[in-house]
């Protein structure tokens, strides 16, 4: 096993396609986590991350609040910052958008592949 990014396992090669649902704002550090991700990614594959999206008022409220209320958790990214942390980590972002669920939640999709 391989323990890397700040304890998080990935001891697998992802062979198809990684998902990562809603917990990007938890990561202390989301460029080491994506490094790793690209790491055990295989080539030509894609990774998908879905997470709170801070472009949206109510989001920019509970990134202040949860700062303050949950130990663990880091902070809320625009797209544009998430766009750049993947561009960081090597990856080439083919589809992104960002979207409303429900009245509170304004969230954020990309899909992504390593950087050739």
């Amino acid at each position: 096993m391989h323990q890397t990014a700040r304890g998080y396992l990935f001891a697998f090669e992802i062979t198809a396609a990684g998902d990562g649902q809603r917990s990007f704002h938890y990561f202390e550090d989301p460029v080491a986590v994506l490094v790793e991700i690209k790491r055990v990614l295989q080539p030509h594959c894609r990774v998908v991350i879905l997470d709170w999206c801070k472009d949206y008022l109510l989001c920019r409220l509970c990134d202040l609040a949860l700062k303050f209320i949950d130990p663990a958790y880091q902070q809320c990214y625009t797209e544009a910052e998430f766009h750049h942390l993947l561009e960081l980590a090597g990856f080439d972002i083919h589809r992104a958008t960002k979207f409303r669920f429900n009245v509170v939640w304004g969230m954020m999709v990309a899909t992504a592949t390593i950087h050739n």
